[in-house]
């Protein structure tokens, strides 16, 4: 069963600017997006940037864990301390998608808009070795291919997180 959690309007502000923060890092580093958004407008990808920190934020808020906010932790460090990687995507009817190179030994936790920020569902978690599975493999917009894992294949979170 999901879990529905609301940001404050500090939240928002917080995660805003810790996705702004990202974006910019990134952009004057000349890192190159992986994924489907280097196709978008700039406004589009500095959106995709503050929504992956919202749902970083939404869990440590409801694990009441410290977030770091950190920038440019890429995949050296976790999004919430000590292995959780948090994936966001912009649509509520998205899967997990978890990319090949990704950590397998960390919990991936899908957190959904519902319908929009700041209202947030955590809709389950999987670990990375269990997801990373042939049957999961994808390319869809040929952007490259990830795992993708169906929200049914997904433990409920709070079980997933308690390993």
């Amino acid at each position: 069963m999901s879990e529905k959690v609301t940001l404050t309007r500090l939240e928002c502000f917080d995660a805003a600017m810790v996705g702004i923060l990202r974006f910019i890092e990134s952009l004057f580093a000349g890192h190159e997006d992986k994924g489907g958004a280097k196709d978008e407008d700039f406004c589009t990808r500095i959106g995709i940037d503050i929504l992956g920190a919202m749902g970083e934020l939404v869990i440590a808020k409801i694990l009441n864990l410290h977030w770091s906010r950190s920038i440019n932790g890429f995949k050296t460090t976790p999004d919430i301390e000590p292995n959780l990687e948090v994936k966001t995507p912009r649509k509520s009817h998205h899967r997990l998608m978890i990319r090949k190179g990704d950590d397998p030994s960390r919990i991936y936790v899908l957190v959904l808009p519902d319908p929009e920020p700041p209202f947030f569902k955590v809709v389950g978690s999987i670990r990375g070795f269990d997801a990373m599975l042939e049957e999961h493999v994808e390319n869809p917009g040929n952007r490259g291919e990830a795992y993708f894992v169906p929200t049914e294949k997904l433990r409920p979170w709070s079980e997933g997180l308690a390993e």
